[in-house]
């Protein structure tokens, strides 16, 4: 649901200096990843994930979405599906 929502957030403010990441938590292999993104229209990079990044960004539920602002911080932390008007014044406002 949420995905082709951050296609269009990293089209609009890419720019501006919004870089997306998209992590797979569920530690499938690259080979899987790719048909996914192409089927999703994922422009931005996806990594493989692990437990020990899960545990260092406090990940507890999944969709977990984070805001990190230019200086490396977390400044969002969103568990659950994120609401889109509201997440994009959050980007806004970090590009600000």
């Amino acid at each position: 649901m949420e995905i082709p929502w951050y296609v269009d957030f990293d089209r609009k403010y890419r720019g501006q200096g919004l870089q997306l990441v998209g992590l797979d938590m569920y530690g499938e292999s690259p080979a899987m990843i790719r048909p996914f993104m192409a089927k999703s229209g994922m422009t931005y990079p996806v990594a493989v994930g692990t437990d020990a990044l899960g545990a260092e960004f406090g990940l507890q539920a999944m969709p977990l979405t984070l805001l990190v602002d230019r200086e490396g911080r977390i400044a969002v932390s969103h568990a659950g599906i994120v609401d889109r008007a509201a997440f994009e014044g959050d980007i806004q406002e970090l590009l600000r």
